[in-house]
């Protein structure tokens, strides 16, 4: 008794005079419901000590805890030594069993350890529990292909290219004006005088300078050239980012959009959230300012090392040597800088989660007075997103301090051969010195807006990373008048909502003629919703096919598939707005051809009674719950699909209002063919053939009056129960 935990849970309710005589049959409802039957008949079993047990899943009705106490102390220690034939769906309990056997429709599909099981059948692997994907943080270096694919949404190669000369040519410009001012003043006033003849004129003072005009149309020049290129450059450059981040949103938006709902149901909104929010704004605002900054300041960094050279050349052997000190510090830098820049990109995404969630459930978490506890967890999941952003301020401060270094070296080599070197022109030497003195700021930025550059791309790489699923393949896309006839095809269907889990639909198949209407019928959860499931591709196939007109729907885009087909949901769904954009929200048909809809759905003296007609915005409430499933049927009689979907649409509805349901679905879809998922018998009853799905398989399939001549047919025994009430 103690094994199967029945004496503190169970049969200590009837302990009478210190032992157990009270029969099962006489114990009290509420005494039954405690005792747990399937716990007192393996007590019984391994009381009885046979040399072989068959227990056929004696685990499926207690609790993890209690699960575990049985097996580990019952079947594993009390029945050691014993054959045990034992019939689980524990996954968790196979490592612990000498031999498995995984069976699947009857036969024995595989056979082994576990161990060995799991690595050729995924599904015998324990899921880990989890409803929802843990986001993984990326590793390494940020891929070429990330920078590839942010230089093409910019406008491509050579718009790239086109822009990097602008910011060339505005480096170069600001610096070749430098060094035609150093060279006026070593002309105009080191060597103020020249010989014309026999006489030599003396010019105390620049503008005194006989070639002044000259100088200064040439330092005119320039400094309009670099007026001229920042301007075009800015243009260009602001131009190019802000079409890199909205093609990059938009391609995000629309992956959203046309993800399976196992990509939902996976990942949590706060992932979302944190994608559409803080890393977009990293491509909106921080990156395009880092990226301007990065190109200027390397440019700059170069032009001044260029022109310290042509001063004094022996500096180049000094900045070999400080460039390889620089190489090595850089690197270290960097790689601690992108991972923690990826820490807090991951982070953030628990906190989005966590206050979605909050608020969600403020009702619930007030009711309970769990405030403090949630607050908790926030303060908690802050200061873990918090410490990544401390560190990373920490780790620019670590690197400023040695590019400090390497800068003071830079100007003291360069005043050393100034000084050492004879013969370098004042003017010159002043410009090698301005320039040197320059690199202590700016190769200290320079190196911080690579690194953060760098860390703003992780942004863009979790947006590209974040979602693969396409809404359109360009190359199998179906004719635009595709379908033309409605004819759906399901061949050996097999579907299960998520990995490891089981299938809902196992082998379906069946043809649906044109214009045929086909009514589903199935007990809650025997599979009728997934069949729509399939149809959409909310979730993709683990084996089979669907076609429409021949045409497999796993071929072409989410998109394609799912504009031309129409469903009217089983809760009306209608959007904040006018009545016009709740029938056209594309504005893709003229009011005639909406009037057309409402009348022919029942609806148009409706919308005529308010002010505004079409353009008036109503509360969802103003309607009832009807007359909002008409408004949907309207909105999917505009778009003229051939295939139409009802999924139990009028199982809230009284019957006066569904049988105008029905006859406005036989009235405005004779054309079309038409799936409707129903409980009702005689919504069923009234289409051209029945189709019942139990446990996720096609039991029957045929016409209503051949079903019901059959009396041992499903849909005859529901309609006999329905007549007996």
């Amino acid at each position: 008794m103690a094994i199967c935990k029945l004496i503190k849970k169970g049969l200590d309710l009837v302990k009478e005079g210190g032992h157990f005589m009270t029969f099962i049959d006489d114990l009290p409802r509420k005494n039954l419901l405690t005792l747990r039957v399937e716990r007192v008949s393996l007590a019984r079993a391994i009381y009885a000590n046979r040399d072989v047990y068959l227990l056929d899943d004696p685990l499926s009705a207690v609790n993890n805890q209690v699960s575990n106490h049985i097996f580990s102390n019952g079947i594993r220690c009390a029945l050691k030594g014993k054959t045990v034939i034992f019939v689980t769906l524990q996954l968790q309990d196979l490592d612990h069993c000498d031999q498995v056997l995984f069976m699947d429709c009857g036969r024995i599909v595989d056979r082994g350890r576990h161990v060995d099981l799991t690595s050729r059948n995924e599904q015998l692997i324990c899921p880990d529990g989890r409803l929802t994907q843990v986001e993984m943080m990326e590793k390494g270096s940020i891929p070429v292909s990330t920078y590839k694919t942010y230089t093409k949404l910019a406008g491509g190669y050579m718009l790239s290219i086109f822009v990097l000369s602008l910011f060339a040519v505005n480096v170069i410009g600001s610096a070749t004006s430098a060094w035609w001012l150093a060279h006026w003043l070593n002309v105009g006033v080191v060597n103020a005088s020249r010989t014309i003849g026999n006489e030599t004129e003396y010019h105390p003072s620049i503008r005194a300078h006989t070639d002044l005009l000259y100088f200064e149309l040439i330092y005119g020049t320039f400094i309009l050239i670099i007026i001229i290129a920042s301007l075009l450059r800015s243009f260009f450059f602001i131009k190019a980012s802000l079409r890199a981040s909205n093609l990059l949103h938009s391609r995000l938006f629309s992956n959203v959009l046309n993800s399976p709902m196992s990509f939902f149901d996976t990942t949590p909104v706060g992932r979302l959230l944190n994608l559409f929010s803080r890393d977009l704004d990293e491509t909106d605002c921080r990156l395009p300012p880092c990226n301007e900054a990065l190109i200027q300041n390397v440019l700059t960094v170069a032009v001044s090392i260029i022109f310290i050279a042509i001063v004094a050349p022996w500096f180049l052997i000094a900045i070999g040597l400080l460039a390889v000190i620089f190489v090595l510090l850089s690197r270290v830098f960097r790689c601690g800088l992108r991972d923690l820049k990826r820490l807090d990109n991951v982070s953030r995404s628990s906190i989005y989660s966590h206050v979605a969630a909050t608020i969600s459930g403020l009702d619930t978490i007030r009711a309970f007075g769990k405030e403090r506890d949630f607050t908790s967890k926030f303060m908690e999941l802050y200061d873990e997103n918090s410490i990544q952003f401390f560190l990373f301020t920490c780790s620019i401060r670590w690197i400023n301090l040695r590019l400090d270094l390497i800068t003071v070296c830079i100007m003291g080599i360069t005043a050393g051969l100034v000084v050492v070197l004879r013969g370098i022109p004042t003017a010159f030497a002043g410009l090698a010195l301005a320039h040197a003195s320059q690199l202590s700021g700016i190769l200290q930025n320079t190196v911080r807006w690579a690194s953060e550059t760098e860390t703003r791309f992780t942004s863009v790489q979790r947006m590209e990373n974040s979602l693969n699923q396409l809404s359109v393949v360009k190359n199998c896309r179906p004719p635009s008048d595709w379908p033309q006839q409605g004819c759906v095809t399901f061949s050996n269907v097999k579907m299960r909502c998520r990995p490891n889990l089981p299938l809902v639909l196992k082998n379906v198949s069946f043809v649906i003629k044109p214009k045929e209407k086909i009514g589903i019928l199935g007990r809650t959860g025997a599979g009728k919703s997934s069949l729509v499931v399939a149809l959409f591709r909310l979730v993709d196939l683990t084996s089979g096919f669907i076609e429409i007109d021949g045409i497999n729907i796993a071929e072409m885009g989410l998109d394609d598939l799912r504009s031309k087909l129409s469903i009217i949901p089983q809760y009306p769904v209608l959007f904040i707005g006018n009545i016009r954009y709740n029938l056209d929200p594309l504005e893709k048909y003229s009011d005639e051809a909406i009037w057309e809809a409402l009348e022919r759905t029942h609806m148009k003296e409706k919308v005529k009674s308010f002010p505004g007609q079409l353009s008036n915005t109503k509360n969802k409430d103003s309607f009832s719950v009807g007359e909002r499933q008409l408004l949907c049927m309207a909105r999917a009689l505009l778009r003229q699909n051939k295939i139409f979907v009802i999924d139990e649409a009028t199982a809230a509805l009284d019957a006066k209002t569904d049988a105008l349901l029905q006859q406005t679905l036989r009235e405005t879809f004779e054309d079309c063919t038409v799936l409707t998922i129903t409980h009702r018998l005689n919504t069923a009853a009234q289409c051209d053939r029945v189709l019942v799905i139990q446990d996720g398989i096609v039991t029957e399939f045929d016409e209503p009056s051949t079903l019901l001549e059959n009396s041992h047919s499903f849909f005859a025994s529901m309609m006999e129960a329905a007549k007996n009430q």
